[in-house]
């Protein structure tokens, strides 16, 4: 993308990919999946993504991935489309693929919530036998069967940083990266 002279802040992109007088706000996934309790590296190595060809499914599998390497465990992943019906189903084939798997991260809290039903129907315990964790913290994470722990990523502090930025570009100042980490809602699918 290329920018005119005017200030612009890009909201959620890479660094590298913004050229000209701007600035990025952007959550690290990767900050996100490596706290989880007990730890991803340890106990889990498979992931539900959405669709790769958007920004949100490529950063969240990287987050996933980045918190498994070094650790000599294999990451599976099945594909969704951030609805509820793809979550159940990729569960599925994530249980195909290796049915002694123990933990998922989800691309966000409705494919999570369709994992754990493809789960409760395998007669899977969650979390005793596979730990699950969505992205996004909607609402209806905190009222699922068993709980569901989610990544909370901060809209109001993106957006203060976004102002923030933007109004140092307009007086001038430089364009400097932000980054608004995550914060991990622990509750009991994990």
């Amino acid at each position: 993308m290329t920018l005119t002279k005017s200030p612009g802040v890009a909201l959620r992109m890479r660094a590298n990919s913004v050229r000209g007088p701007a600035g990025w706000v952007a959550t690290s996934a990767v900050r996100v999946v490596q706290p989880c309790q007990p730890p991803v590296e340890e106990i889990g190595k498979a992931a539900s993504t959405g669709p790769l060809d958007l920004f949100e499914a490529r950063e969240r599998l990287d987050g996933h991935r980045e918190a498994l390497r070094g650790t000599g465990r294999r990451s599976i992943v099945a594909l969704g489309d951030f609805t509820r019906a793809s979550g159940a189903e990729a569960m599925r084939q994530l249980l195909e693929d290796d049915p002694a798997l123990d933990a998922v991260f989800a691309s966000d809290d409705l494919m999570a919530i369709g994992a754990l039903r493809t789960l409760r129907r395998a007669g899977r315990r969650v979390p005793e036998d596979v730990a699950v964790v969505g992205f996004d913290d909607i609402e209806a994470a905190a009222y699922t069967a068993p709980a569901l722990t989610s990544v909370r990523s901060p809209v109001a502090d993106q957006a203060i940083a976004t102002v923030r930025l933007l109004l140092g570009l307009v007086e001038g100042g430089p364009g400097e990266p932000v980054v608004v980490p995550n914060e991990l809602v622990v509750r009991e699918s994990s």
